[in-house]
């Protein structure tokens, strides 16, 4: 079960959430630590409003889990990027969709050099259904990580506010989702840092500034986007440059949650279990894999001096169980890498896309750095 007490045993539930979030900084193309910064900057935003402990709480788990559900957009946007569905994350996620111009231009200049003259016809193909496509798969992004985030053990405003995390103020292009003050305040606020903060890693704060202005009171909430329009140089400057890990844990408005070792297996299966939903072809292969390794463990009779993971990515257990657990968990983890490359859409033998190669080191090392933390 998941603890508020503050207590010295059992594993934060910010820093599980945290670690994660390096997956998802990674399957999206952005600087590491995108996210811990968007929950450094979302819960000062909503001090700034007035908002109580427990919202800034919700504010602080929104913005970390906010990508949890990327596996959910993956068949669209590899059809649309010719298997690169990663750089198609990166330019499209933080695009205005109800800017059909802007969506044009990002076609033209980030997607289409990389189709390549083998692909071009699917890919051309793709783009001309992208305008229904892209929408209904970020939907189904905000789908699975609400149904994620009850697993971890997420407050259920928390999971609540990740359903209408792609909401618009003005209603548009998610029709099914409601608009204006019938969207999730901490979604509203939470959606509009993000998109702002990723501006500014790519063009300072002054493109932060303007992507807020001008899509106040369309995408943006106009009172949150005036907030920031009037803070927001004071707020980017707390945010260093180097590692904010330590910072963005330190953020996190008490009670902190924490998970018990009874229920890191829960955490790690529904884990697996999104890393596998990133292709047909992986279903229930991260539990396989964690059972492989479990098994063969207990019949090689390993104690607790011999532990199979490795001193480099766990701790060694003190019982031979949880030498046993502690297996199990690195076997569900280990393949959270998928989620990080291109073509999981696809068997590797029939795909053909250079991008993937230059991240696999980075993706490879992902799974130790979450078992480690």
């Amino acid at each position: 079960m998941i603890a508020k007490e503050k207590t010295e045993r059992g594993l934060r539930l910010a820093e599980l959430l945290a670690a994660v979030s390096l997956a998802t900084d990674l399957a999206h193309d952005v600087p590491a630590e995108s996210a811990l910064r968007d929950s450094l900057l979302a819960v000062e935003l909503a001090r700034l409003a007035g908002w109580s402990e427990p919202d800034l709480s919700d504010v602080f788990y929104l913005a970390l889990l906010y990508h949890i559900g990327c596996t959910g957009a993956v068949a669209a946007q590899s059809r649309l990027g010719a298997g690169d569905d990663v750089n198609v994350r990166r330019w499209m996620s933080e695009a205005d969709y109800a800017d059909r111009p802007q969506l044009m231009r990002i076609a033209m200049t980030k997607l289409m050099p990389r189709w390549g003259p083998t692909n071009w016809a699917p890919a051309m193909a793709a783009f001309a259904t992208a305008g229904r496509d892209l929408p209904e798969a970020l939907a189904n992004t905000a789908e699975a990580a609400a149904r994620l985030s009850r697993r971890l053990g997420a407050s259920p405003r928390v999971t609540a506010s990740l359903s209408h995390a792609y909401g618009r103020w003005d209603g548009q292009v998610f029709p099914l989702l409601p608009s204006g003050e019938g969207l999730s305040a901490t979604a509203r606020l939470v959606h509009l840092v993000h998109v702002a903060q990723i501006y500014n890693q790519m063009g300072g704060a002054e493109a932060a500034d303007e992507v807020v202005r001008r899509r106040s009171g369309t995408e943006f909430d106009p009172e949150l986007a005036r907030l920031w329009l009037q803070n927001s140089h004071d707020l980017l400057r707390k945010v260093p440059l180097d590692s904010v890990w330590d910072q963005a844990l330190y953020t996190e408005p008490e009670p902190h949650r924490r998970v018990g070792p009874a229920h890191l297996d829960d955490v790690c299966s529904a884990l697996a279990d999104f890393v596998d939903l990133a292709s047909p072809f992986t279903s229930g292969h991260s539990a396989g894999v964690a059972r492989v390794a479990e098994v063969a463990a207990l019949n090689l009779g390993l104690d607790t001096d011999d532990v199979a993971t490795g001193s480099e990515f766990v701790s060694t257990p003190t019982t031979a169980s949880a030498s046993s657990a502690w297996r199990r968990h690195c076997g569900l983890l280990l393949p959270s890498r998928v989620c990080t490359t291109s073509d999981s859409t696809a068997p590797a033998t029939t795909v053909d896309c250079p991008h993937r190669w230059c991240r696999c080191p980075l993706a490879s090392s992902l799974s130790p750095r979450c078992i480690n933390r």
